[in-house]
Formats: structure tokens, C-alpha cells, sequence
């Protein structure tokens, strides 16, 4: 079962499209929490495609060229929007992280504040924790996925009793987890272009 008996339920479609609504709420901060070691996500298959097959200059200008176009990432720049994500992460990186850390590159270029952290380094909580999405702290979907990566479902908070151990456990979560390329490099992650 998918949903919490006092959460409101919503399918893939009903998570996408309650997004925009969610978005133009935000006031200061959208966060996003990660904790898969991989994600099967349609738009993002052929751009793993083009990392497999070892075209990383390619890959990295269809990145750049999406992120241009995306009306999120302009909005979030007009309305001075902080992103943060933090993916937790195991070592050695999975081949899809190893793709991922190309394409917080390009999001950083674009104003996302990326950090890793190393999952042991959360305890066990580590091992339970649910991919979330919080909007200032006014709503959050908590992400359900399937085997292989793929969002099939999540639940969306919206009461302060809800979401603040949410807010707590993106404090917390940020108290443990590094910047991007401070990682990468304590942990020799390759992250050139």
C-alpha cells in the first residue's frame, strides 16, 4: 500500500500534475530529497544513452540545452527561488549515479544547490528513508517507487503536523551531507565535462 490511512493518495499523473500548483506557491525554497541508486525516468533515457556510450560532451550540451528551456528553472531564477537536493548515496556510485553526477553539474550551472552524503553516514535511518519533494514548508509529496526507479506513487502533506518532521529531517540531513564537488572530490567522484 502506497499511502499513509490520514495522507492524501496521488498516482504518477495526479504527482505531476499537482507540481505546477505546488511550484507557484513556493515563496523561498524548494527541496528535494533523493535516495535511490538508480531512477528509470522516460525523459531521462536517452541522455543515459548518450553517457553510456561514452558522449559526454554531447550529453552535457543536450543537458544545458534542456535546462535552457525549462520554464522551472527560469521561474525559480526570476523569483529567486533557493533549490537544494541532497541524494544519498553508497560507494562506489551505481553506473546511473555516475550519469547523475553529470547532470547535477548542469543544475548547479543553473542555481541548484546539490549535496551528497553517504548514507551510513544518516545511521539507519539511513536505510529507510523515502524520496520527498518540500515546497517551503507548506506541502511535501512523499515519493514512492517501484524496483527499478520508477515513481509510482506518493503521498501529499499539507498540515504543519505533517510536514515539520519532514522540515526536521532535512536539517538534519543537511547537517551530514557535503556540497557536490567537495564530495566528489574527498571521494574521488569524476565530474569533468
Amino acid at each position: 500500500m502506497c499511502v499513509h490511512p490520514k495522507m492524501k493518495p496521488l498516482d504518477q499523473k495526479a504527482i505531476f500534475d499537482a507540481f505546477p500548483t505546488l511550484w507557484q506557491r513556493l515563496q523561498k525554497e524548494f527541496f528535494k530529497l533523493e535516495t535511490l541508486a538508480a531512477y528509470d525516468e522516460d525523459s531521462e533515457r536517452p541522455l543515459l544513452e548518450l553517457f553510456k556510450a561514452g558522449k559526454r560532451g554531447e550529453l552535457i550540451a543536450r543537458l544545458r540545452e534542456e535546462a535552457a528551456l525549462d520554464p522551472l528553472w527560469k521561474d525559480a531564477e526570476v523569483r529567486h527561488l533557493l533549490q537544494r537536493r541532497v541524494h544519498l548515496v553508497d560507494l562506489p556510485l551505481s553506473p546511473y549515479l555516475e550519469f547523475e553526477m553529470q547532470t547535477y553539474r548542469v543544475n548547479q550551472e543553473r542555481g541548484e544547490e546539490i549535496f551528497l552524503a553517504l548514507r551510513n553516514d544518516l545511521g539507519p535511518a539511513g536505510l529507510s528513508l523515502s524520496d520527498f519533494l518540500l515546497f517551503d514548508a507548506f506541502a511535501a509529496v512523499v515519493q514512492k517507487h517501484d524496483e527499478r526507479g520508477r515513481l509510482i506513487c506518493g503521498e501529499l502533506l499539507e498540515t504543519s503536523t505533517e510536514i515539520s518532521p519532514l522540515c526536521e529531517l532535512k536539517a538534519a540531513i543537511l547537517r551530514v551531507a557535503q556540497p557536490f564537488e567537495p564530495f566528489c572530490l574527498e571521494h574521488g567522484i569524476e565530474i569533468k565535462h
